[in-house]
């Protein structure tokens, strides 16, 4: 894997699969985040991104977008 850029640490591409050098990318902590298998994943208009994306990309909190799911 070689050594990793500042802040990057070894993320693995598919959660179902182990470490090994063909499932793993050196990752920062959002890329790390938004590749939790809790996430909430939603689709508007064909696109899909975590609920955390949506608040930023929308402006709304992220709690606010989370209890309106919940309702």
């Amino acid at each position: 894997m070689g050594h990793p850029e500042k802040g990057m640490t070894i993320e693995r591409v598919d959660n179902n699969k182990g470490y090994s050098p063909d499932n793993c990318i050196w990752a920062d902590r959002k890329e790390q985040g938004n590749n939790k298998r809790n996430n909430i994943i939603l689709t508007v208009d064909g696109f899909s991104a975590t609920l955390s994306d949506w608040a930023k990309k929308s402006g709304i909190k992220y709690g606010t977008l989370h209890q309106r799911i919940l309702k």
